[in-house]
């Protein structure tokens, strides 16, 4: 595989280490409706014995271009019924091609949702649960070697580290975006290149496209709306009010450009593309900012648009539900290329939504395991099937998401047997998979420089060491998760400028926030250590270490700081434990 190099970056190492923070996560399992027909094992509905010959004779291609859309809320788009929006090239997409009105992810967060997308399964077969922690394993059989080894040129476009080669889903694709391991003189940003703009990312892939004469498989992954929210102009000071608004606007330019570039190389006629969004953002709605603590419709439904040009109907709009782990077999399907192992997948071929796009469709798992790994509280997880949505937490929910999309009404007490049944299945269906806390399977190892790149894409949080509250629902603690989440990018700023009174200062109000948590003794063992203060720094990186085992770095920060303290020895057998 060849990989496409980018520029190196660095940081000092103790503001690398302060950086070094577990991160987002959201794990276990796909879930399913109870009771599928035969002919469908993963199906809610009730579905005709088999696909319609109008289903069965949809084809498109030979080529594919799919395109994710990074954090890419459903009603912020146009076609969407976002009346504020400026997408009119995604808007023209789904005009011309068949867009799917209620379309899932299994979990909202970039890694794991992207392993389901490239697989066909649910997180409890893929086993990636999180960012930067897990890999997707080399006995995955992705979209991309199945395509590979059709005889399709493969290549990856990446636009963010936390997709990066190391994570698995480089497996299939002859070319692949690389962010290298390079450590570099230092930068005046805090901040390592970890990201790139879309425009970069499209050129790239236009370049690549041009250069084709057989069939191929391109994935463009565009990041840009994710936070920071940051667009350039002009859709900077256009969007002053609306960041986010700014950056899907850029993106939809972005992919107009690669519209222009699939025509221009005469591939606008042979190409089916597949859009999609791998989650939402909260935005604010329930109390999250962002993503990965709650499972609501903000960050779990996705936008999804089908085209191509003479091949599928212009206008569909289909309301069946559908699921981002449908993708490969209906893209399979489409091209007409068979899929050498259907009975691993998780998803369906969902041709037959097109040809009838009234049917229920078929049922959808999510889940956010972001509150457990984090504090140790509740994980999160839902079933979402014939218009409602059960929540599982302390104190479940349950929402008609026809009557209540915004699900602001709990009818748990009033639809009590729906609840229970729904509730029956979820723990029937995930009573088999990993525990949650253990996570053994799909784990690798995480360095200091791949935390610190993760980190400085938003993805914080504790890792082990967090006191088990499993009782806790995080609905009851979603203002301290956001007080929590913003005091450590304080922290990680002022450290950065090396303002380390600052940086205490916060760490402290973190202390009494969470004070077993392993982020909180490290940093502040670290910024103690940073400002002399030797024993503090030994005391707060000896309880960091017994917290979080298993992150070696503290074990070296420990022993500079017993080497510090004038106790060279305890440094040299502390080293040779680990």
């Amino acid at each position: 595989m060849q990989v496409r190099g980018l520029q190196g970056f660095g940081r000092r190492e103790l503001i690398a280490m302060l950086a070094a923070t577990a991160l987002l996560a959201a794990a276990l399992v796909g879930l399913l409706w109870r009771n599928p027909p035969s002919n469908d094992p993963e199906s809610g509905t009730e579905p005709a014995e088999s696909p319609s010959i109008e289903a069965e004779s949809l084809r498109a291609g030979p080529n594919l271009v799919l395109v994710t859309l990074d954090t890419l809320r459903a009603d912020r788009l146009g076609s969407y019924g976002y009346e504020a929006a400026e997408t009119p090239d995604l808007d023209r997409l789904a005009a011309e091609g068949v867009r799917f009105e209620q379309v899932v992810s299994p979990v909202p967060a970039t890694l794991p949702a992207h392993a389901s997308i490239l697989t066909g399964q649910n997180p409890y077969r893929h086993k990636v649960r999180d960012n930067g922690t897990f890999q997707l394993q080399d006995d995955a059989l992705t979209l991309a070697e199945i395509l590979d080894d059709a005889g399709y040129a493969t290549a990856g476009f990446i636009a963010a580290f936390v997709l990066d080669a190391q994570f698995g889903t480089a497996q299939g694709f002859d070319e692949y975006t690389d962010f290298g391991d390079q450590e570099v003189a230092e930068a005046a940003s805090p901040f390592p290149n970890v990201e790139r703009k879309g425009g970069e990312v499209v050129e790239e892939a236009v370049e690549w496209l041009q250069q084709r004469t057989g069939p191929f498989f391109a994935w463009v992954h565009l990041y840009d709306p994710h936070d920071p929210y940051a667009p350039p102009e002009p859709y900077r000071t256009r969007y002053r009010q609306r960041p986010y608004d700014g950056e899907i606007a850029y993106t939809d330019e972005v992919v107009g450009r690669l519209l222009a570039g699939l025509e221009a190389a005469g591939h606008d006629r042979d190409t089916l593309l597949v859009v999609v969004a791998d989650h939402g953002e909260g935005l604010g709605d329930h109390g999250e900012s962002m993503h990965g603590f709650f499972v609501y419709d903000t960050t779990v439904r996705v936008p999804l648009i089908l085209w191509a040009k003479d091949a599928l109907p212009a206008g569909v709009v289909v309301a069946g539900q559908a699921r981002l782990i449908d993708i490969l077999p209906t893209a399979l399907a489409l091209l007409g290329v068979s899929d050498p192992a259907p009975s691993i997948r998780d998803g369906v071929d969902i041709r037959a939504l097109i040809s009838a796009p009234e049917a229920p469709g078929h049922a959808a798992y999510s889940e956010a395991f972001l509150p457990l790994l984090l504090f140790g509280w509740s994980e999160l997880r839902s079933l979402r099937a014939n218009g409602f949505k059960y929540i599982a937490a302390p104190r479940p929910e349950l929402y008609d998401l026809r009557a209540d999309p915004d699900e602001t009404t709990n009818l748990l007490a009033v639809e009590p047997r729906l609840a229970a049944t729904m509730r029956a299945d979820l723990e029937e269906l995930v009573a088999g998979d990993d525990d949650p806390t253990e996570f053994a399977a799909g784990r690798r190892p995480l360095d200091a420089a791949t935390f610190e790149r993760l980190r400085s894409l938003g993805y914080i949080g504790g890792g082990a060491g967090v006191s088990d509250d499993r009782d806790v629902d995080p609905k009851d603690r979603v203002e301290l998760f956001q007080d929590f989440t913003n005091r450590v990018n304080v922290v990680f700023t002022a450290a950065a400028d090396e303002r380390w009174d600052e940086a205490a200062a916060e760490l402290e109000v973190l202390e009494r926030l969470a004070p077993n948590h392993f982020s909180v003794q490290h940093g502040l063992g670290l910024v103690a250590l940073a400002q002399g203060n030797v024993e503090e720094a030994v005391r707060r990186l000896e309880q960091a270490l017994s917290l979080n085992p298993s992150y070696s770095p503290t074990l070296i920060q420990l022993s500079k700081a017993y080497q510090a303290a004038g106790r060279p020895e305890r440094a040299v057998a502390l080293l040779r434990e680990g």
